[in-house]
């Protein structure tokens, strides 16, 4: 019988398993030497290679500097120092404080001016980077800018500066009613973050408040007024149910009181050298919620806590190693609140659309690039060195070891964190402020902060203004539709399992519910958008605890209370609070009471939600 007739009487299928085993393995060796010829399938073959860099500029570290996954993400050549020499491209000035959440900026730069190379240089950009921690020289140089570009659009330089997010309201408020005198149609609007604070700033007082909150009441804090640092302070003693005095200049006892710093860094001073140096004060006599009831004489007291961020946060723990002191709250607790905010002029952003959106894209880029590659951190930590004008004797060494925080002992034994912070990439910008459908978390940040401000500070900030007035994200979502293909992905909070083990606020909070019922009044509910936006600027773990008085059964007050507990919760998951983070919702019914049942005043206290968060 000849071959082809043997295979005529083959089946199809027995046919094609034949020929798919003659043809195979011919096939994948043809393909595998044309893609090593680099004929096909070159794109695939893009990786680091580390053999042919230095050291430091390629260490891919073990884990990264967040725990940001990398998603294809390749390293980029770092920038040379050589300084571009193109007067013929766009300029952009930036005035930022000695921060890290701006590393992105150095790295993409090069360095103080745009070098060769860099990210900016690619982008055709001109970037001038100036250390600014003075607010209101921020603010001369923006108005100054306003006027030159109401005479001359073309040939004014493009301006922009970077501040505390949690502080837009007290900066911006003033300050657009300064520029609407030289143009009613000018604001300063904020575009997106590089970066956050992650730790870096902090709310240092005596360990004991940690453990009793209420035994701040009296207490002084050194700080500089209406700042992120202030912020700190004001939102742990709103978290847990400290009084505070806005007056720097009087004293109560039944609240937390401040005294002014001249910057950061004077605060840590002040701090430090409270034994020699009380400070004057007028004693004012207030009720239990703060209010004054009348001034009384003349006090000398000591500072005992104050506020302030790297390198203030070293020099008060070096520098007092006799107190025993902790972190009582930082922004590593509350993740959200202190964005790097880039802020400029609108219609001069919205005369250089093209190239904000540029330079927008290339500072994420960095930013990713940080979040991923040590090289790319060490370059970025040594060319912040060079523009702060600090640390440059050791390559930018001090800047790296407190990018993601430095953990001491303290004499007393506690685990203290000093330093911190993160940078920004597409995807942290997104979810900051809600791109990819989600709840802009930085509304909740304006309005919360905002809110203290105009409450303590009426003559500074008479009404918190409409935040898109004083935000324009047309920017960033150009830009985020536009690479959202290519977008990594962005932080996520560390929760362990479990209930909250280290405690940072407990509170009380009265909640009003209809008679009898888990119906939220319209009260009801104005407490809980207050209470979202406290939660908000966190991703700490909630604990919500619901009680009732005593009148009625018991049963019937358990099982209301853990309505009441679980109708809380699903108020703040439906405004945007992430789930997970509840950890506990209970209810505990008239079992216990913070105040005697027998009269309607401590009724109504003992009618209430408790609200724990911590880690």
């Amino acid at each position: 019988m000849s071959i082809i007739s043997t295979w005529k009487r083959l089946g199809w299928l027995t046919q094609f398993i034949i020929l798919a085993a003659i043809f195979t393995y011919p096939t994948i060796l043809g393909f595998n030497y044309l893609n090593s010829k680099g004929i096909i399938g070159g794109k695939n073959k893009e990786t680091v290679q580390l053999e042919k860099a230095t050291q430091e500029q390629n260490i891919i570290l073990t884990s990264a500097p967040s725990n940001y996954k990398t998603v294809g993400l390749t390293m980029m050549p770092l920038p040379s120092s050589t300084v571009v020499r193109d007067a013929t491209r766009v300029s952009i000035e930036y005035w930022g404080m000695a921060w890290q959440s701006q590393a992105g900026f150095a790295l993409a730069n090069g360095g103080p001016l745009t070098t060769e190379g860099s990210m900016y240089d690619k982008a055709k950009i001109n970037f001038n980077f100036i250390r600014q921690d003075m607010y209101d020289k921020m603010s001369e140089k923006m108005l100054d800018i306003a006027k030159q570009f109401e005479d001359d659009p073309e040939g004014t330089p493009i301006y922009l500066l970077g501040i505390m997010g949690d502080g837009m309201v007290t900066f911006g408020a003033p300050l657009m009613a300064r520029l609407q005198e030289i143009n009613p149609d000018f604001r300063p609007v904020g575009i997106f973050t590089p970066g956050f604070s992650d730790g870096e700033d902090k709310f240092i007082g005596p360990y004991e408040w940690r453990i009793d909150p209420q035994k701040a009441r009296g207490g002084i804090c050194v700080v500089y007024l209406k700042d992120g640092d202030h912020n700190l302070a004001l939102k742990w003693a709103a978290d847990n149910g400290v009084p505070v005095n806005p007056d720097p200049t009087t004293w109560s006892a039944n609240a937390l009181n401040f005294v002014s710093a001249e910057d950061f860094l004077d605060a840590a001073r002040k701090y430090n050298a409270r034994k020699s140096n009380k400070v004057e004060l007028t004693e004012v006599i207030t009720d239990e919620n703060g209010k004054v009831i009348k001034r009384g004489d003349k006090v000398f007291k000591e500072i005992n806590c104050v506020s302030t961020w790297l390198p203030g946060d070293e020099k008060v723990f070096s520098g007092s190693p006799n107190d025993d002191i902790i972190n009582l709250m930082s922004t590593r607790e509350n993740r959200m609140q202190m964005p790097c905010l880039v802020i400029g002029l609108n219609k001069q952003l919205e005369m250089h659309r093209g190239d904000v959106e540029k330079f927008i894209w290339a500072s994420l880029q960095a930013s990713d690039q940080i979040k991923t590659y040590d090289g790319a951190l060490r370059f970025a930590c040594k060319a912040q060195a060079e523009i702060y004008k600090e640390g440059a004797e050791e390559n930018g060494k001090f800047w790296y070891d407190y990018y993601r925080g430095k953990t001491i002992t303290t004499s007393f034994g506690r685990q203290v964190t000093l330093g911190g912070s993160r940078a920004a990439n597409l995807a942290d910008n997104a979810e900051l402020f809600g791109l990819s459908g989600g709840v802009n978390r930085y509304e909740a940040v304006f309005n919360y902060f905002g809110n203290y401000m105009a409450r303590l500070y009426p003559e500074d900030v008479p009404t918190v203004p409409d935040i898109n007035e004083m935000l324009d994200l047309s920017y960033l979502q150009n830009v985020y539709s536009k690479y959202k293909g290519n977008m990594t992905t962005a932080d996520e909070p560390q929760m362990t399992p479990g209930g909250i083990v280290d405690k940072v606020s407990e509170r009380n909070y009265k909640v009003e519910f209809a008679s009898g019922s888990a119906q939220l009044t319209a009260e009801g509910i104005k407490t809980l958008n207050e209470m979202y936006q406290s939660l908000a600027v966190s991703d700490l773990k909630i604990q919500v605890y619901g009680h009732t008085d005593s009148d009625g059964d018991d049963g019937p007050n358990m099982e209301l209370s853990q309505k009441r507990a679980d109708a809380v919760k699903y108020f703040l998951i439906k405004k945007g609070i992430n789930p997970k983070r509840f950890t506990d919702v209970m209810g505990y019914g008239e079992s216990n009471p913070i105040a005697e049942n027998t009269s309607a005043n401590g009724k109504q206290k003992n009618r209430r939600v408790e609200i724990e968060t911590g880690m």
